[in-house]
């Protein structure tokens, strides 16, 4: 059924997103008729931080037209009262509060659910299945433990465009205006459970991982890049610097690019010199 933006509430409770697995049709079958259907069943349990943030944020990009600036959603989140007790006044090791956490992950979780598009740092908005989601907190807790228990691949694969030609060449003109003085981190993404690591620095490190991962071949190697460790820094040149230091850490362990091949522990030693406070994932 194809229903225009305007009309999606109307159709609330026919609205399913298709992903994995039919993970939805379990979740649909567990509402409709209360059979238990293994680790999908709905409960009566409190919903948590993320899940209360990622179905605000669907709520939020939804009613504002599809897209938002991200400074316009924290600021929106932190006046709209849905916010958990203690998540604005508890710092995280990191240096950022357990609101600005929890809001990066639950928006990581819908674009891996394929909910919100990957878009430019610093806009997140939403996909066009996302415009016709409306997730209660039990599909949103769904959605987590799904990725969690081993479809990260299919998650990233979900996020991707399909096959195609290649772009036609056109020739055009623009003017490209970066800032670096916004807040940046340095990150260290690990390949699957390998011993094999990737160091950068982002803007928007949840955006860079996406990113990376659509240049992985998931469907031969049955693995991907994730979020190990990341490090707050004042601005781009900051966490470039921290990149660097990284680097010079690891100098022996260097393969190719940007990646590194050592243990976790030989990993862990060199982010605790140079970031002792940063929380390891």
């Amino acid at each position: 059924m194809s229903v225009g933006r305007p009309e999606l509430r109307a159709v609330r409770s026919l609205v399913r997103l298709d992903i994995s697995s039919n993970l939805l049709l379990q979740l649909s079958a567990a509402r409709q008729g209360g059979a238990a259907s293994g680790q999908y069943v709905m409960s009566d349990q409190p919903a948590s931080s993320r899940v209360i943030y990622m179905i605000a944020l669907l709520d939020l990009l939804r009613d504002a037209g599809g897209a938002l600036p991200s400074t316009v959603i924290y600021e929106h989140l932190r006046a709209s009262g849905r916010v958990p007790a203690g998540d604005l006044a508890t710092i995280q090791s990191s240096g950022e509060t357990r609101f600005a956490k929890e809001v990066r992950f639950a928006r990581l979780e819908l674009v891996q659910a394929g909910l919100l598009n990957l878009g430019t740092p610093g806009q997140w908005s939403l996909s066009e299945t996302g415009w016709g989601t409306f997730l209660t907190p039990a599909e949103a807790r769904a959605l987590i433990r799904h990725r969690r228990h081993g479809a990260e691949v299919k998650a990233v694969l979900a996020s991707l465009p399909g096959p195609t030609t290649g772009p036609r060449p056109t020739a055009y003109a623009a003017t490209v205006m970066r800032t670096i003085t916004d807040r940046s981190y340095a990150y260290a993404f690990r390949f699957g459970k390998a011993d094999v690591w990737k160091i950068g620095h982002a803007q928007d490190v949840d955006a860079r991982l996406v990113e990376v991962n659509r240049h992985v071949p998931v469907e031969l190697l049955s693995l991907s890049w994730s979020i190990f460790a990341r490090h707050a820094c004042a601005d781009s040149l900051a966490a470039h610097r921290l990149e660097q230091q990284l680097f010079g850490e690891l100098s022996d362990c260097r393969t190719q690019g940007e990646r590194v091949q050592c243990s976790r522990e030989r990993l862990v030693l060199a982010w605790r010199r140079q970031c002792p406070t940063t929380e390891l994932l």
